[in-house]
């Protein structure tokens, strides 16, 4: 094969791979079902954001494999929106949950509680990024002009 014929190649399979669309992913926009939620003591010290938590604040500790090894983790102090059973809670990320599946979090026991009794130890149910909270659409304004005696104009 002549150089040529190699850069006209080259030059054709760049072209169509910068054709294919690129799908966009925002992690703000992914929503987990269906994952396994469990609580602990947040109070035990500093959590992996590097903030002492408290048991009565709503705090998460996400699953290792969606936080990071960073320090400190880009996801650290997110909202997300937690549903369980028809109740629904906004929590922030402040802590890892190494024992976590994908997907799972660990909520600090007074957010457990706002959705079931302690005893019941683990949780299912879904969350997102985000405060889940979707502004309704502004509601449509007519203007009016009026004429300088204070009639409408035309």
């Amino acid at each position: 094969m002549s150089i040529a014929s190699t850069f006209i190649s080259l030059l054709t399979l760049t072209s169509t791979v910068l054709a294919l669309p690129v799908p966009e992913v925002h992690q703000n926009e992914k929503r987990y079902s269906g994952v396994r939620m469990t609580y602990y003591d947040t109070s035990v010290g500093l959590g992996a954001c590097g903030n002492l938590n408290q048991n009565s604040a709503w705090t998460v500790a996400l699953n290792q494999a969606q936080f990071g090894n960073s320090y400190p983790s880009p996801e650290c102090g997110k909202t997300i929106t937690i549903s369980v059973g028809g109740k629904t809670a906004q929590a922030v990320i402040q802590d890892s949950c190494p024992g976590c599946p994908y997907g799972g979090l660990d909520l600090s026991p007074s957010l457990f509680q706002h959705f079931a009794d302690l005893g019941a130890g683990v949780l299912s149910g879904d969350w997102d990024y985000g405060s889940g909270y979707v502004a309704p659409a502004p509601e449509p304004t007519t203007s009016v002009s009026l004429g300088p005696r204070g009639d409408f104009a035309s």
